[in-house]
């Protein structure tokens, strides 16, 4: 049984399916321009990114995961949840900014801005009620984006919300892989092994409130050396970004009190309960890891032309 899930929304799985697609149409089509093609598995990209990140399990909400798992041992470390528990709580956001935080109508550009705000708003929530980490395919939201049409009491207390989210740096094994099926093989032993289970259980120590985050980092680190040690061929060392959710003392002194005034009962009920939970929450941002990649690829692509 996995140790370290994270919930991944329905929304999400339909971003990583046009990232996929997106890698597709531009860099499979154009390296078959120039050099008969280079094939490449974004989907495992991502599983590999986030075992990268200690997450050695996954929680999805209904049933569109399945075209995006292709592999029986990614299945196996997959709980599936009923679609309900993120709808419902989807739904109650979109009633509420609506009828009551909206101050003009937002265009169809404005409206996609909206509804990502309104995503990651309920994949949070989500977290603090399950107390899992989350992934998140287009990261925090810009409230400056958002100003135009919603009004200043809520803008402020999404600024308040989000100032409780704090980006570290934790140098992190990443596995090396062409996925080719010796590879694959080689990529499961990894996860498998003691050693991996010894980093998934200091990443682990990211949640606990009470664990000082330098701390925590320089310990994440020795995993991770120990794991290179032993796998030496198969991953290096590398600087991983994630979030950090710790709504602590200063949230209740800036926003703590005021939440039921901005949300409904149900939903500040969760964000209230988090202000005396030891748990801190996690947040895997995917969109700077397919950015980076996607642009290694182009460059590669473009240097190709260039030496043609």
């Amino acid at each position: 049984m996995p140790k370290r899930i994270a919930n991944i929304s329905p929304y999400h799985i339909g971003t990583l399916d046009a990232f996929t697609d997106a890698f597709t149409i531009v860099i499979e089509k154009a390296s078959e321009i120039v050099d008969g093609g280079e094939k490449y598995n974004f989907r495992r990209v991502f599983f590999s990114s986030m075992f990268q990140s200690g997450v050695d399990g996954f929680r999805f909400y209904g049933d569109n995961y399945e075209r995006f798992v292709d592999s029986d041992f990614i299945r196996k470390r997959i709980v599936k949840e009923s679609y309900n528990k993120i709808s419902l709580i989807d739904d109650e956001l979109k009633a509420l900014i609506t009828n009551k935080y909206l101050k003009s109508t937002p265009t169809k550009l404005e409206n996609t801005s909206l509804g990502q705000l309104r995503h990651f708003l309920s994949d949070l929530i989500l977290a603090l009620h399950t107390k899992r980490s989350m992934v998140t395919t287009l990261g925090i939201p810009n409230t400056f984006e958002l100003e135009k049409y919603l009004k200043p009491e809520f803008i402020l207390f999404l600024n308040n919300l989000f100032n409780c989210i704090s980006t570290i740096n934790i140098e992190s094994p990443v596995p090396i892989l062409s996925f080719e099926k010796k590879e694959i093989e080689i990529f499961e032993e990894i996860i498998r092994s003691d050693l991996f289970e010894e980093y998934v259980s200091s990443q682990k120590e990211l949640e606990n409130r009470d664990n000082k985050l330098s701390d925590v980092i320089l310990y994440i680190k020795d995993k991770s050396i120990n794991l290179i040690k032993k796998f030496r061929q198969n991953v290096y060392l590398k600087d991983h970004m994630i979030k950090v959710v710790d709504i602590g003392d200063n949230a209740v002194n800036t926003f703590g009190n005021k939440i039921t005034s901005f949300l409904s009962k149900n939903l500040s009920n969760e964000l209230k309960s988090m202000l005396n939970n030891d748990k801190r929450i996690i947040i895997y941002n995917f969109n700077h890891i397919f950015t980076e990649i996607f642009m290694q690829r182009l460059s590669k692509i473009k240097n190709r032309i260039k030496t043609g």
